[in-house]
């Protein structure tokens, strides 16, 4: 399994080398290289790659502008929360495409190598932080209809009420096969998506979740949702354990608040 995904032009094989050097130089396994093997089909390796990366790279230039592929590639970068684009060509030259201008280019048109550039000195850190993040489920998304941003994270935290009723229906469909995927989502930094998660796990009608959602209860980090009733990880693990309902659960929220 490779930790970043390098989206690109073909056209801009022997450009993208030095940034692959580069970026293996970094301890990470990069997938590049888009030689298929006998038997093999392209569609097929392309999707097994991107489910199973961490990260995406993408990198905009005056071919890869232009490359429906390559913007294939990047949205689903986006879907799961680790897009990381990089512009070697100058913005006038080479536009970013709409569904992308929200998201910041490392403008490396002046890199001539190493790693001594602020613009790629930012990239590197977001690509540390993406692909640090613990390992979630992506394999859920071709077993449930479980949205795949949602089955790797990149969902959750969401501050959009439609965000918050779209991810809340789906969990509440997919019941229990969402939580391995949720379960994973409690190791997250960001204490608005361990909330979301320990909130959503009361969804799933899983009561085996309540061993996982005890400890939160003692965590009392702030939940930037702008909701209520969820202010703190405790509290969104509080509602959860209510919801689920069980004596095991009760149980634990009277130890927590008596």
């Amino acid at each position: 399994m490779s930790d970043i995904f390098l989206s690109y032009s073909h056209q801009d094989r022997e450009r993208v080398r030095p940034v692959v050097a580069l970026l293996e130089g970094q301890g990470w396994a990069i997938w590049w290289d888009r030689t298929l093997l006998p038997g093999q089909h392209w569609e097929d390796q392309l999707r097994e790659e991107l489910k199973n990366c961490r990260a995406v790279v993408v990198v905009w230039t005056r071919n890869s502008v232009t490359s429906k592929w390559v913007q294939l590639e990047a949205s689903e970068g986006l879907k799961i929360d680790g897009l990381v684009p990089i512009q070697l060509d100058q913005f006038e030259a080479a536009p970013i495409p709409n569904d992308f201008k929200h998201i910041h280019a490392a403008d490396l048109t002046t890199w001539t190598g190493g790693t001594n550039h602020p613009e790629l000195a930012g990239a590197l850190r977001a690509l540390r932080e993406i692909v640090s993040r613990p390992a979630t489920a992506p394999s859920l998304a071709d077993s449930t209809n479980l949205p795949y941003s949602l089955s790797l994270g990149g969902d959750l935290g969401s501050t959009d009420p439609k965000d918050l009723m779209w991810i809340d229906s789906n969990v509440r469909e997919a019941g229990r096969n969402a939580v391995p995927a949720l379960l994973a989502a409690l190791e997250f930094p960001e204490p608005e998506r361990r909330g979301h998660a320990a909130y959503l796990l009361g969804l799933t009608g899983d009561r085996t979740v309540v061993r996982s959602l005890a400890p939160l209860l003692a965590d009392r980090s702030q939940v930037a949702l702008g909701l209520e009733w969820m202010p703190t990880v405790r509290a969104a693990a509080a509602n959860a354990l209510k919801e689920i309902g069980t004596t095991e659960a009760l149980r634990a929220l009277a130890e927590a608040f008596e």
